[in-house]
């Protein structure tokens, strides 16, 4: 009998699995689809399948240096700005010559220059931020969040986690990011280890009611805000979660606590560690792993 328990308990593990390539939204702090426009800094990694213009800095929370000399901090696929750009750990690649610009490799890495892999790497990384928030649009909500109307009001996402700790809400970006009534936002993890928070609506901007408690550094890594219709995104409050928008022009003024996902980025603020360390189910896998469980409770009878 004993037997049957853990056959069951490895059907639910192994459906609860993250979708296939999304590991670049957990290993870069920053992809951008097209054209990065910056005077900031990204603290971990950060690609660019487009064009780079603007004074920054990159890598600046890898630590230590030494760990990331053969690693690529900074990739750029397009024309790059004849500004200077501060490299603080690994490596930079270029698919084209650095021309005017002047790159400072200050923890020791190696500039990189008329590389075509970038073109590959690139793309196979945007396949990743696609197909990611294609799987989350469509999860199924394990709450809801109760909005205000007509009194000011905090808003509270009071997490469920369903099968492999994944809680995941549907909002629509308006009626929270503009809503005049919303004093601020909270969020009680309550065990989930992967909030998906699944934002409805094409031009979005945020510009009231604070993030505050369960919104903070440490969660930041487990939440992730799905703008998967997003074409226009302004940020203008501190922001925490990773930020997936692939087909949206985003601009911040503040500070992100999490990584960046976005077709253009106009940057300026900075973009914080911590990267993206949550799960993401595949469409079906709740189900199947909610059946995994239920087969292995029938077991134990």
């Amino acid at each position: 009998m004993q037997k049957y328990v853990l056959g069951a308990a490895a059907v639910a593990a192994s459906v609860m699995v993250q979708v296939a390539g999304a590991s670049a939204i957990n290993d870069w702090n920053l992809i951008v689809r097209h054209n990065l426009t910056t005077n900031s800094e990204v603290e971990g990694r950060t690609m660019v399948g487009g064009n780079i213009s603007g004074t920054s800095n990159y890598g600046t929370k890898l630590l230590p240096t030494s760990n990331y000399l053969n690693i690529d901090t900074l990739v750029i696929g397009g024309t790059i700005g004849a500004n200077n750009y501060q490299v603080n750990s690994g490596r930079a690649r270029l698919f084209n010559a650095k021309g005017a610009a002047n790159f400072n490799m200050n923890g020791g890495g190696a500039l990189i220059q008329n590389d075509n892999s970038v073109t590959s790497m690139v793309n196979s990384a945007w396949a990743d931020v696609t197909n990611a928030s294609s799987y989350c649009s469509s999860l199924s909500a394990t709450n809801t969040v109760t909005l205000p109307g007509g009194q000011p009001a905090g808003v509270v996402f009071n997490s469920v986690a369903g099968p492999g700790g994944v809680a995941v809400f549907s909002v629509n970006g308006n009626s929270l990011f503009q809503n005049n009534n919303v004093q601020q936002m909270d969020i009680n993890m309550n065990g989930a280890t992967t909030v998906v928070i699944n934002v409805a609506g094409t031009s979005i901007t945020y510009n009231g009611g604070n993030m505050v408690g369960g919104f903070n550094i440490p969660n930041a890594s487990k939440i992730i805000w799905n703008f998967y219709e997003a074409t226009t995104l302004n940020i203008d409050r501190h922001f925490f979660g990773a930020i997936l928008a692939p087909n949206a022009v985003l601009s911040n003024s503040t500070a992100i606590e999490g990584s960046v996902f976005a077709d253009s980025f106009n940057q300026h603020g900075e973009v914080h560690l911590p990267n993206f360390a949550g799960l993401i189910p595949a469409p079906g896998a709740l189900a199947l792993a909610g059946f995994g469980l239920v087969v292995a409770g029938r077991r134990r009878r």
